[in-house]
């Protein structure tokens, strides 16, 4: 039916419409009251619609990684790829390395479409922002500025402080060392390589992640590696004024070898040494140096250092124990001073200072290199064993634990490690007090004893560059019982190229369980990526 019809219809009387009665006859818009408000009226059981949650717009996006330019790796040849366990924190992949334990990467300043979170639907926000979420602390944006541009603060937690080493060998699966994790049997660190495959590179990269963190460490250099112009021009520029040389030959050093220290019979209980302990320790020194010296000779110099202690007190220095030996005029002081004669006269020793240790606990982040070029090595070794002597009673008295304080020690086979030395002490008691030994050497046959290699065993974390020949068999053996898994392992470390080592540690699983130590062959990361 069309409109004609049903205007006919309409007409007809057939649909019961009344035209005067309809809206438009009604309407009367000259006669409409516009000034009433009108209100709505809703009907109280109506449930009220919930607002719409408002999003947060991050106008400083958390911490986010670069991509593939993050890091860059030492090219090194192909080899067969290992089969290595699934079980380690395998969370990782190019875009995330930096976001990793404490890594401070460049922060951008737009803001994109990942940078708008809802508040209340984190669940579904990206894996890799959530892991930014959960590495950054909850700080205002000052904070954050400092953390970021400054060192003298941990940038995370000590608990937190994961170091990374580099990635398992053909995979992108990053290797920490567990720095803060408190399962840790201790912080030591072993190091072992021929020369020239990258262990001086190696610690710079660990020296600068932890600057980072705000930890302070110290190199005493009897090896001239670490002197400035042997350090890697990044690691120079990434450390700027928290890199800082002492050079002995030109100032002397601040420590006393006459000093009496306090020593520790128990816990919380300290007495002052007396002087057999002095005179005992200064035979003990110079008998690792002097390994020429018999019984006698050394008892010789025990009796010169007990008389000069009742005569001079701790003004007692090294010429006096040589006018003092002279005095004796027996054969075997003659031989002990022809022995000691180069070292007295060098006189490296500031007797009326103390070294005040606390500024590496103040200055966070600071790398401080006691550099013993121009030294014969001898008289290095001597400055060393006191140096560390020194220390280690400095942390005995102020160390704690939750302190970290790394000491590095290059060709680590030139010290003492007898059972009374400081560096056995650092390996076997150091950890309540705060120590991180790094012992690096370019071989263990013939530099250590049975009993010294045993210590440094000790060490929770080692890392083993291309080692000696005659080495590969004895170090294969410190990594698996089995006698199959040893022989792989013997390939490998003959196989292994510069920037690439076995680590020997325990890691995180994907539970952030902390797995017993075993070995992975790794590519090292470069300075310039971190």
């Amino acid at each position: 039916m069309d409109m004609d019809q049903i205007l006919e219809k309409m007409q007809k009387g057939y649909m019961d419409f009344q035209q005067e009665k309809m809206l438009f006859s009604v309407y009367k818009p000259e006669e409409a009251d516009l000034t009433v408000e009108w209100t709505p009226v809703v009907d109280e059981t109506e449930a009220e619609v919930p607002a719409e949650p408002e999003l947060e717009v991050l106008t400083e996006p958390k911490q986010k990684a670069k991509a593939d330019e993050s890091y860059q790796y030492w090219e090194t040849p192909e080899i067969p790829e290992l089969d290595f366990d699934d079980d380690l924190d395998d969370d990782y992949d190019d875009e995330k390395l930096p976001e990793q334990n404490g890594f401070t990467p460049e922060i951008k300043e737009e803001v994109n479409e990942d940078s708008i979170l809802e508040k209340n639907d984190a669940e579904e926000t990206s894996k890799a922002n959530q892991m930014v979420a959960d590495a950054t602390p909850d700080v205002n944006q000052d904070e954050k500025n400092a953390a970021h541009n400054e060192v003298t603060d941990p940038v995370t937690p000590l608990s937190d402080i994961r170091v990374p080493i580099g990635t398992i060998h053909g995979s992108n699966q990053v290797i920490h060392w567990e720095f803060g994790n408190q399962g840790l049997a201790n912080r030591h660190l072993f190091i072992t390589g021929r020369s020239g495959q990258g262990k001086t590179y190696y610690i710079q990269c660990l020296l600068w992640e932890l600057s980072k963190q705000g930890i302070s460490s110290m190199i005493i250099d009897y090896t001239d590696g670490f002197k400035k112009s042997q350090l890697e021009d990044d690691f120079k520029e990434k450390m700027g004024d928290n890199l800082e040389q002492f050079i002995v030959l030109a100032k002397k050093f601040p420590v006393n070898p006459f000093k009496r220290n306090q020593k520790e019979l128990d816990e919380d209980i300290m007495i002052v040494e007396d002087d057999s302990d002095v005179a005992e320790r200064m035979k003990n020194v110079i008998s690792s140096i002097y390994t020429g010296l018999g019984p006698q000779q050394l008892n010789a110099i025990y009796q010169a250092v007990m008389k000069g202690m009742s005569i001079y007190d701790e003004r007692m220095n090294l010429t006096r124990l040589r006018e003092l030996l002279e005095e004796d005029g027996s054969s075997n002081a003659k031989t002990a001073i022809s022995q000691m004669n180069l070292l007295i006269d060098k006189n490296p020793f500031d007797y009326e200072k103390d070294f005040d240790w606390s500024f590496l606990e103040k200055g966070k982040g600071k790398v401080f290199v006691v550099q013993l070029t121009g030294f014969s090595p001898d008289v290095q070794k001597m400055i060393t064993e006191f140096i560390l002597w020194d220390l280690w009673y400095y942390k005995l008295q102020h160390g704690k634990k939750d302190l970290p304080f790394p000491v590095i020690l290059d060709e680590s086979q030139r010290l003492d490690f007898s059972g009374d030395s400081p560096s056995a002490k650092i390996l076997v008691e150091g950890r309540k007090f705060g120590w991180s030994g790094w012992f690096a050497t370019q071989f263990l046959k013939g530099g250590f004893s049975t009993d010294q290699v045993s210590r440094l065993q000790n060490a929770a974390v080692k890392v083993i560059f291309a080692p000696m020949e005659n080495e590969v068999a004895s170090i294969a053996a410190t990594l698996t019982q089995d006698s199959g898994e040893r022989k792989e392992w013997e390939m490998r470390l003959t196989n292994l190229k510069k920037g690439q080592c076995i680590i020997y540690a325990p890691v995180l699983d994907r539970n952030g369980k902390l797995l017993s130590p075993k070995p992975y062959l790794v590519d090292i990361l470069a300075l310039e990526g971190r």
